[in-house]
Protein backbone atom coordinates (compact mmCIF):
# COMPACT_ATOMS: atom_id res chain seq x y z
CA UNK A 1 0.00 0.00 0.00
CA UNK A 2 2.70 2.65 0.80
CA UNK A 3 4.82 2.52 -2.67
CA UNK A 4 1.22 3.23 -4.21
CA UNK A 5 0.62 6.23 -2.25
CA UNK A 6 4.33 7.31 -2.90
CA UNK A 7 3.43 7.10 -6.32
CA UNK A 8 0.80 8.75 -6.32
CA UNK A 9 1.96 11.27 -4.47
CA UNK A 10 4.98 11.77 -6.74
CA UNK A 11 2.82 12.08 -9.87
CA UNK A 12 0.66 14.60 -8.34
CA UNK A 13 3.93 16.58 -7.32
CA UNK A 14 4.51 19.50 -10.31
CA UNK A 15 8.00 19.18 -11.43
CA UNK A 16 10.37 21.14 -10.05
CA UNK A 17 10.67 23.70 -13.28
CA UNK A 18 6.97 24.31 -12.81
CA UNK A 19 7.13 25.08 -9.74
CA UNK A 20 10.64 27.99 -10.08
CA UNK A 21 8.10 29.38 -12.92
CA UNK A 22 5.47 30.09 -10.60
CA UNK A 23 7.36 31.58 -8.25
CA UNK A 24 8.81 33.57 -10.44
CA UNK A 25 5.69 34.81 -11.89
CA UNK A 26 4.51 35.38 -8.30
CA UNK A 27 6.81 37.26 -7.76
CA UNK A 28 6.35 39.44 -11.15
CA UNK A 29 2.71 39.80 -9.70
CA UNK A 30 3.85 40.68 -6.33
CA UNK A 31 6.38 43.59 -8.05
CA UNK A 32 3.08 44.63 -10.22
CA UNK A 33 1.11 45.05 -6.91
CA UNK A 34 3.42 46.46 -5.11
CA UNK A 35 4.29 49.30 -7.20
CA UNK A 36 0.28 50.05 -8.28
CA UNK A 37 0.28 50.30 -4.07
CA UNK A 38 3.01 52.80 -3.71
CA UNK A 39 1.43 54.60 -7.09
CA UNK A 40 4.61 54.35 -8.73
CA UNK A 41 3.87 54.36 -12.25
CA UNK A 42 7.41 53.92 -14.12
CA UNK A 43 7.75 50.73 -12.14
CA UNK A 44 4.62 49.55 -13.44
CA UNK A 45 5.11 49.83 -16.89
CA UNK A 46 8.44 48.38 -16.39
CA UNK A 47 6.63 45.02 -16.64
CA UNK A 48 4.81 45.60 -19.35
CA UNK A 49 5.51 44.09 -23.03
CA UNK A 50 5.85 47.00 -25.83
CA UNK A 51 2.77 45.74 -27.49
CA UNK A 52 0.46 44.80 -24.37
CA UNK A 53 -3.41 45.15 -24.82
CA UNK A 54 -6.14 43.79 -22.46
CA UNK A 55 -9.89 43.03 -22.82
CA UNK A 56 -12.08 44.51 -20.50
CA UNK A 57 -14.90 42.53 -18.94
CA UNK A 58 -17.43 44.27 -21.31
CA UNK A 59 -15.42 43.04 -24.01
CA UNK A 60 -13.67 46.71 -25.02
CA UNK A 61 -10.05 46.51 -25.74
CA UNK A 62 -7.36 49.06 -24.59
CA UNK A 63 -3.34 49.54 -27.02
CA UNK A 64 -1.11 50.39 -24.53
CA UNK A 65 -1.44 53.73 -24.49
CA UNK A 66 -5.50 52.32 -23.27
CA UNK A 67 -4.06 50.26 -20.84
CA UNK A 68 -1.51 53.36 -19.49
CA UNK A 69 -4.39 55.45 -18.84
CA UNK A 70 -6.29 52.78 -16.80
CA UNK A 71 -3.13 52.19 -15.02
CA UNK A 72 -3.47 55.54 -14.41
CA UNK A 73 -7.09 55.90 -13.37
CA UNK A 74 -6.11 52.88 -10.98
CA UNK A 75 -3.27 54.06 -9.22
CA UNK A 76 -5.68 57.65 -8.32
CA UNK A 77 -7.75 54.96 -6.44
CA UNK A 78 -5.30 53.80 -4.22
CA UNK A 79 -5.13 55.72 -1.18
CA UNK A 80 -3.12 55.19 2.08
CA UNK A 81 -3.80 51.42 3.27
CA UNK A 82 -4.97 50.18 0.08
CA UNK A 83 -3.66 46.78 -0.88
CA UNK A 84 -3.52 44.92 -4.25
CA UNK A 85 -3.07 41.02 -4.70
CA UNK A 86 -2.63 38.66 -7.28
CA UNK A 87 -3.63 34.94 -6.58
CA UNK A 88 -2.38 32.60 -9.42
CA UNK A 89 -4.67 30.12 -10.07
CA UNK A 90 -2.85 28.42 -12.78
CA UNK A 91 -0.13 28.79 -14.88
CA UNK A 92 0.90 26.72 -18.38
CA UNK A 93 4.02 27.82 -20.40
CA UNK A 94 3.46 27.09 -24.45
CA UNK A 95 6.45 27.90 -25.76
CA UNK A 96 7.90 31.51 -25.09
CA UNK A 97 4.50 32.76 -23.21
CA UNK A 98 2.79 31.27 -20.33
CA UNK A 99 -0.95 31.71 -19.83
CA UNK A 100 -1.93 32.21 -16.29
CA UNK A 101 -5.23 32.13 -14.36
CA UNK A 102 -5.02 35.01 -11.96
CA UNK A 103 -7.28 36.45 -9.09
CA UNK A 104 -6.79 40.10 -8.34
CA UNK A 105 -8.04 41.32 -4.69
CA UNK A 106 -7.69 44.89 -4.18
CA UNK A 107 -8.82 46.84 -1.19
CA UNK A 108 -9.16 50.75 -1.02
CA UNK A 109 -9.26 53.11 1.36
CA UNK A 110 -11.51 55.77 1.23
CA UNK A 111 -13.07 58.59 3.15
CA UNK A 112 -16.87 57.75 4.22
CA UNK A 113 -19.03 60.72 2.25
CA UNK A 114 -21.75 59.57 5.42
CA UNK A 115 -19.21 60.06 8.04
CA UNK A 116 -16.22 63.27 8.01
CA UNK A 117 -12.89 61.51 8.94
CA UNK A 118 -13.94 57.84 9.17
CA UNK A 119 -12.26 56.08 6.26
CA UNK A 120 -14.33 53.20 4.71
CA UNK A 121 -12.88 49.84 2.93
CA UNK A 122 -14.01 48.68 -0.24
CA UNK A 123 -12.69 44.96 -1.42
CA UNK A 124 -13.11 44.32 -5.35
CA UNK A 125 -11.94 41.11 -7.05
CA UNK A 126 -11.55 40.32 -10.83
CA UNK A 127 -9.94 37.57 -12.54
CA UNK A 128 -7.44 37.69 -15.50
CA UNK A 129 -6.49 35.59 -18.12
CA UNK A 130 -2.94 37.10 -18.85
CA UNK A 131 -0.08 35.88 -21.16
CA UNK A 132 3.54 36.87 -20.11
CA UNK A 133 6.60 36.70 -22.40
CA UNK A 134 10.16 36.32 -21.36
CA UNK A 135 12.22 39.64 -21.99
CA UNK A 136 15.95 40.91 -21.57
CA UNK A 137 14.90 41.80 -17.91
CA UNK A 138 12.65 38.80 -17.50
CA UNK A 139 8.71 38.53 -17.82
CA UNK A 140 7.00 41.15 -19.17
CA UNK A 141 3.05 41.24 -19.31
CA UNK A 142 1.92 40.60 -22.62
CA UNK A 143 -1.85 40.77 -22.98
CA UNK A 144 -4.85 40.19 -20.17
CA UNK A 145 -8.32 39.37 -20.53
CA UNK A 146 -10.37 40.41 -17.51
CA UNK A 147 -13.41 37.86 -16.61
CA UNK A 148 -16.32 38.25 -14.02
CA UNK A 149 -16.14 36.33 -11.27
CA UNK A 150 -18.89 34.74 -9.42
CA UNK A 151 -20.24 36.75 -6.20
CA UNK A 152 -18.88 35.90 -2.85
CA UNK A 153 -21.02 34.22 -0.27
CA UNK A 154 -21.98 36.02 2.67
Amino acid sequence: MRPILIAVLLTAAPPPEATALRAELQARYDAYAAACVRQDFPAVVALLAPDVHWTLVDGSTLDRAGVESAVRDFLKTLGPGSSAKYTLRSVKQQGEQVQVDALLSVTTVVADPESKGKPVKHVGRSGWHDVWVKGPSGWLYLSGEEYELPAKKP
